[in-house]
């Protein structure tokens, strides 16, 4: 399941339609009690507030498989692309390459599986 941010403010400029991050954890704390392995994809990964907490919540559900992964820039048809309106919301939190490997290490702290 992808959960890109511990942060529903962000996580609503970004994915306005997409189920909140409670929500999605829930989804999946059901998902590991049914004894079904949990995979978490934080791609694109989005700014947040406390990526070393978040990370601690993460582990908690024992993921078999985590990736995380960067804003994708593309003009080649059939392949995942970051659309303009992402780019300019992401620029309003000054979001960039730094800020995503700090975010990365954080993550890591709790969550030393995550391939980036």
């Amino acid at each position: 399941m992808s959960i890109t941010t511990d942060d529903d403010l962000v996580r609503k400029e970004f994915e306005p339609m997409c189920a909140s991050i409670d929500r999605r954890i829930e989804a999946l704390e059901r998902v590991a009690l049914a004894g079904i392995p949990v995979g978490l994809s934080i791609c694109p990964m989005l700014p947040m507030k406390d990526p070393e907490s978040f990370g601690k919540r993460l582990a908690r559900l024992n993921p078999s498989v985590c990736f995380t992964g960067r804003f994708h820039k593309t003009k080649k048809e059939f392949q995942a692309n970051t659309g303009a309106k992402a780019i300019d919301i992401a620029s309003k939190y000054g979001w960039n390459d730094d800020l995503y490997d700090q975010q990365v290490k954080a993550l890591r702290i709790h969550l030393p599986q995550i391939n980036s």
